[in-house]
C-alpha cells in the first residue's frame, strides 16, 4: 500500500501547485484589469469634462467585471477540473508523462483495494503492478514540471507595462490625475444665466512688476506675458496687471492660506484687473470675477508663490589656517574674506574664552557699506586678553547684513584656538614622554635578561645573533629618544639642572654598550670576526651584560628624578594654591570696605584662579601616586584622606561663590578663614609626606622651604581676617554653643532612657549562684 500511498502524495503536491499558479495568474490578471479600467476612466472623464464625466463610471465597472471574469475563467472553474484525483491524474498521462495509464489504475483501483470484501473484477497484483509503476514514475518526476507559467509571464510583463505608463503621465502631467477625478465626481449640471460656474482661467495676458525689500538696492523687475507662477525674495511687493477673461464689475484675489477672505481688486473699463501683494511666506492664490448679474466666475488651477529667504552672509577665516600656540606678547593677524548677495553691513572680528564661552572682545573690524565681497584682516594683541599659562581662546569672525524684515542675518566663520603658552604643560609633556620611554627602557631590560645567550652554546650563534638584532634596535631606539628628550629639556625652564644630567649620562652609558654590541653583530653577520664561534658568543654575551647592567642603571636614575620632578610640581602646585589664597583675602577685605562692583568681580575672577589651583594640585598629587608606592607615603595620609580632603576644600569654595553672589562678605570672610586653615592642614601632611617618602633634591628643599615661608604669611593673614570679622565669630560661636547644649541634653536623656532599660533587666536575672565553668571563664 505504500506505493499507493505515494501516488495520492503525489497528486496532492501536483494540485496543489497547479492551483498556486491559476491563483497567482487570476489575481494579477484582476489587478491589471482594475488598474487599466481605472486609468482609462480618469482619462474618458478628463476627456468628457465636468459636465459628462460621471459617464467614465461605466468604464471602470466594465474591469471590475472583466477582473471578477478572469478570477473565475483562470481560478475558480481550473480549481473544481482538479479537484478529483481521477481527474487530474487523466490531465497528468494526457501530457505524456511515461506513466502508460499506471497512475489512472493506480487511482481508480486504491479505494476498491482498501474496501472488505471488494471485487475487483482483476487481478490485484496487476493494480498493485501498475501502482509500483506509477510510485517509481512520480518518485523522477518534480511536481514544478507541471505547471505552465508562459501566462503568467506574460500577464506580470502587461501589468509593469501598464503601470509604468500609470507612472510616466504622472510626472508628465502631475494634475492629470487630480483633474480626471475632479470631472469624475462632478455633478453634471448645465450652468445658467446666473449660476455661478468655474473656469480654469478668468484673468489672462498678466504683466508683473517685482520691487525687492529696500535694504537690497534692486531696481524693480519686470515680467511680460506672466502665468501669475511667482519666486521672490520674503518681504517683495508684487504688482500685477492683467485681462479679465469674461465680462465683469468686480475682481478679487483669494489666498489658499485663507480661503474665505476676498481681497478687492481694480478693475478698469476695459476690462483691466490690477492689484498688489505683499509676499511673507510661500502660497497659492487665484482670481474671482464677479459679473454685471453677480454671477461669481472662479478660476479651478491656483497660481503659485514661492517665498525665498534672504541667505545669511558668508564669511571664512582664511588665515591663520590652524590653531597657534601663541606667548604673552604676541600679535596674532587674521584675515577673512566676507560674502553677500545683496551687500554686508559689517564684520566683527569675536575672541571668547574656551572654558566658558565668554566672549572676551568683539570689534567690528570692516564696514563695507553694501559692498557684496569684503576682504580684510585684523590683529588680536594676546596681552590685552589677560590670559595665564595654559588659557585658550577661540577666534572667529561674523558678518551681517542689511536685512531689516527678519534679520539681520549674520554669518559665521570656522573659529581658530589660540593657547597660550605654559611651561608648565610643557613640562609635564615632557615629564610623561620622559616616562613612557622609562617603560620602554624596561622592556628591553627584560629582553636581555630573558635573551637565550645566556646558554653561551657555540652552536646557537645564529640564534643569538637574531634575537641580538633585534633587542639592539630596541636599545637604539631609545636612545634616539633620550636624545630627543634631552633635548627639549635644555629649554625647558622648569627642569633641574639634575634631570637635564641624568638624561645625558643615562643616554652616553647607553649609547656606548649598544655600540659596542652592535659592532659586534655587525661581524658575526657579515663574517667578518677573527675569532671563533665560542669567542664571539662570549663576546655577545659580554656585551648584553653590559648593556643590561646600563640599563637597569639608567632606569632606576630616571625613576628617581621623575619622582623628583613630580614631588617639586606638587610643591609648586601647593605654593601657587596659597598665593592665590592671600591674593583672594586681600580682595575680600577691599570689597568689605568698598563695595566696589569691580572688587565683587576680581573677587569671583580670583575665585575660580583658586579653583582652578587645587584642580591643579589634585591633578599633580595623582601623578605621583601612580607612580609613589603607598609604602612611602606616611601611613596616616592615604590618597584616599587626601583626595577628600581636597573634596571638602572644593566644596567650601563653591559655597564662598554663593555668598558673595548673595553679597554676603562676612561670611565669605569666615569661611574663607576656615578654607586658609584646611590648606594649612593639607600642606603640612603633604611636607611630611614627601619627607618621609625618601630625601627630596636640592630643588624640592628650596621649594619646600619656600612653601614654609607661605604657610606663615597665610597665618599673619587669617589673624587679620580674624581681627575683622570678631563679631561675626561671637555670633557663629552663640549658635554653635546653644547648638551643642541642645546636643548634650539630648544625649543626656537617651542615656537616661538606656540606664532604666539596663535597670529592668537586671532585675529579671535571677540571683542563683554561677557554675564553676562560668566562674572560671
Amino acid at each position: 500500500m505504500e506505493s499507493f500511498e505515494r501516488v495520492q502524495r503525489f497528486l496532492v503536491a501536483v494540485r496543489r501547485e497547479l492551483n498556486r499558479i491559476s491563483f497567482r495568474e487570476a489575481a494579477l490578471g484582476a489587478l491589471l484589469c482594475v488598474v487599466l479600467a481605472a486609468f482609462v476612466t480618469v482619462a474618458f472623464a478628463l476627456a468628457l469634462g465636468e459636465a459628462h464625466g460621471f459617464w467614465a463610471w461605466g468604464v471602470l465597472l466594465l474591469g471590475l467585471v472583466g477582473a471578477g471574469a478572469l478570477v473565475w475563467r483562470w481560478w475558480l472553474v481550473p480549481r473544481r477540473r482538479r479537484a478529483a484525483d481521477d481527474q487530474l491524474a487523466v490531465w497528468i498521462e494526457e501530457r505524456g508523462q511515461g506513466f502508460h495509464s499506471s497512475l489512472v489504475t493506480s487511482v481508480q483501483t486504491a479505494s476498491l483495494l482498501r474496501a472488505p470484501h471488494g471485487d475487483l473484477g482483476f487481478s490485484p497484483a496487476l493494480a498493485l503492478s501498475s501502482a509500483h509503476l506509477a510510485a517509481a514514475r512520480v518518485k523522477e518526476l518534480p511536481v514544478r514540471s507541471f505547471g505552465d507559467r508562459r501566462r503568467l509571464g506574460r500577464v506580470g510583463l502587461a501589468f509593469l507595462g501598464v503601470a509604468a505608463l500609470a507612472g510616466l503621465v504622472g510626472v508628465l502631467a502631475p494634475s492629470f490625475y487630480e483633474d480626471g477625478a475632479r470631472a469624475l465626481v462632478a455633478a453634471a449640471e448645465k450652468p445658467g444665466a446666473d449660476d455661478d460656474r468655474v473656469e480654469n482661467a478668468v484673468v489672462g495676458q498678466l504683466n508683473l512688476e517685482i520691487v525687492e525689500p529696500a535694504y537690497t538696492g534692486a531696481s524693480p523687475r519686470r515680467v511680460e506675458g506672466s502665468s501669475g507662477d511667482v519666486e521672490v525674495l520674503r518681504g517683495s511687493e508684487v504688482r500685477f496687471a492683467g485681462k479679465a477673461l469674461f465680462p465683469a464689475k468686480e475682481a478679487a484675489l483669494i489666498l489658499e492660506s485663507d480661503p474665505e477672505a476676498r481681497w478687492k481688486l481694480d478693475v478698469g473699463a476695459d476690462g483691466t484687473v490690477s492689484g498688489t501683494f505683499r509676499v511673507g511666506q510661500s502660497d497659492r492664490y487665484q482670481f474671482q470675477l464677479i459679473g454685471e448679474t453677480g454671477q461669481v466666475i472662479g478660476e479651478r488651477a491656483w497660481r503659485v508663490v514661492n517665498a525665498r529667504s534672504d541667505a545669511p552672509p558668508e564669511v571664512a577665516l582664511l588665515l591663520p589656517d590652524a590653531d597657534l600656540e601663541v606667548k604673552p606678547d604676541d600679535e596674532i593677524a587674521f584675515f577673512f574674506e566676507a560674502s553677500d548677495d545683496y551687500g554686508i553691513d559689517h564684520v566683527e572680528l569675536v575672541v571668547a574664552a574656551e572654558s566658558d564661552g565668554k566672549e572676551l572682545e568683539r570689534t567690528v573690524v570692516a564696514s563695507p557699506n553694501g559692498e557684496r565681497i569684503a576682504r580684510g584682516d585684523s590683529t588680536v594683541s594676546i596681552t590685552k586678553l589677560g590670559l595665564e599659562p595654559g588659557d585658550a581662546v577661540e577666534v572667529w569672525f561674523e558678518s551681517a547684513d542689511f536685512n531689516d524684515l527678519d534679520g539681520p542675518g549674520r554669518g559665521k566663520s570656522q573659529s581658530r584656538r589660540l593657547s597660550l603658552y605654559s611651561p608648565e604643560a610643557e613640562h609635564d609633556e615632557l615629564l610623561a614622554k620622559l616616562d613612557a620611554l622609562v617603560d620602554a627602557m624596561v622592556d628591553v631590560l627584560a629582553d636581555r635578561l630573558e635573551s637565550p645567550i645566556e646558554a653561551q652554546d657555540r652552536w646557537r650563534l645564529h640564534e643569538y645573533v637574531a634575537v641580538g638584532q633585534r633587542i639592539s634596535t630596541a636599545t637604539e631606539q631609545v636612545v634616539n629618544q633620550l636624545t630627543t628628550l634631552s633635548s627639549a629639556f635644555a629649554t625647558d625652564t622648569l627642569a633641574s639642572d639634575e634631570l637635564r644630567a641624568a638624561i645625558q649620562e643615562v643616554r652616553d652609558k647607553i649609547r656606548e654598550s649598544y655600540e659596542q654590541e652592535a659592532a659586534h653583530l655587525r661581524k658575526a653577520v657579515l663574517g667578518e670576526t677573527t675569532v671563533d664561534d665560542q669567542v664571539m658568543v662570549s663576546l655577545l654575551f659580554g656585551a648584553n651584560e653590559e648593556a643590561a647592567n646600563e640599563t637597569e642603571a639608567g632606569i632606576l636614575r630616571l625613576k628617581k628624578e621623575l619622582d623628583d620632578s613630580r614631588a617639586e610640581n606638587v610643591l609648586d602646585a601647593a605654593r601657587e594654591l596659597l598665593e592665590t589664597q592671600n591674593e583672594m583675602a586681600d580682595l575680600l577685605k577691599k570689597l568689605k570696605d568698598t563695595k566696589d562692583p569691580e572688587a565683587l568681580k576680581a573677587a569671583m575672577k580670583k575665585l575660580r584662579k583658586l579653583q582652578e589651583k587645587l584642580q591643579k594640585l589634585q591633578e599633580q598629587l595623582a601623578k605621583l601616586r601612580e607612580k609613589v608606592p603607598y609604602e612611602n607615603q606616611n601611613a596616616a595620609q592615604r590618597p584616599s584622606d587626601k583626595a577628600m580632603e581636597m573634596q571638602d576644600m572644593a566644596s567650601t569654595m563653591d559655597q564662598i561663590q554663593k555668598l558673595l553672589e548673595e553679597g554676603k562678605i562676612d561670611e565669605a570672610m569666615k569661611l574663607l578663614e576656615q578654607l586658609n586653615k584646611s590648606t594649612q592642614e593639607l600642606m603640612a601632611g603633604l611636607q611630611d609626606d614627601l619627607d618621609t617618602g625618601g630625601g627630596l633634591s636640592p630643588r624640592a628643599q628650596q621649594m619646600a622651604q619656600e612653601l614654609r615661608s607661605k604657610l606663615d604669611e597665610l597665618a599673619d593673614g587669617q589673624r587679620g581676617v580674624k581681627g575683622e570679622t570678631s563679631e561675626l565669630d561671637r555670633q557663629i560661636a552663640a549658635e554653635e554653643a546653644k547648638k551643642r547644649r541642645e546636643e548634650q541634653q539630648a544625649a543626656l536623656d537617651e542615656l537616661a532612657k538606656e540606664a532604666a532599660e539596663v535597670g529592668e533587666h537586671l532585675e529579671k536575672v535571677p540571683e542563683d549562684p554561677l557554675h564553676p565553668a562560668d566562674k572560671d571563664a
